[in-house]
């Protein structure tokens, strides 16, 4: 794989993506020839897990196929890891969160309980109605953003 990566490109970053990519692979046929019944063995055999695994390996050798250079990589590594709520801070209120927990838990009990919403409400599509319309309003008066542009003129 390390010659596939110098095939895309003649830089230690692509080096680098086939050398995960190569490591990755014989990680995996290593764990395909050994015995089911090791506990570890059987986690990276289930079929979620081995997907989640593989693409954070892909995710994480992107990085390096997309940065110019090596440098360019550890920032954009940095920049993924680093706590920032970008437009969170910015858009949403706190009581927009409070609502959300609020539907959380509402669609909790919907599907927990058998006697409370199920059999005041018997049609699946009429609390499907319900709660969309609340998410609706909670997106409409909840989330601060900009004026239309052309409101200003």
């Amino acid at each position: 794989m390390l010659l596939g990566g110098l095939w895309h490109g003649a830089s230690w970053n692509f080096i680098i993506w086939g050398g995960i990519h190569g490591v990755a692979l014989a990680v995996n046929r290593y764990f395909g020839q050994l015995d089911s019944n090791i506990y570890m063995v059987a986690i990276f055999k289930n079929k979620l897990i081995a997907w989640a695994l593989t693409m954070v390996v892909v995710f994480v050798a992107w990085v390096f196929f997309r940065a110019v250079d090596f440098n360019t990589a550890m920032l954009m590594f940095r920049s993924i890891f680093q706590y920032s709520p970008g437009w969170l801070e910015t858009k949403l209120s706190p009581s927009f969160f409070e609502l959300l927990l609020f539907y959380v838990l509402l669609q909790y009990l919907v599907h927990t309980t058998t006697v409370g919403f199920e059999n005041y409400i018997k049609r699946p599509f009429t609390l499907s109605l319900i709660v969309a319309s609340l998410v609706l309003y909670s997106l409409v008066y909840y989330v601060d953003g900009n004026d239309f542009i052309y409101f200003h003129f």
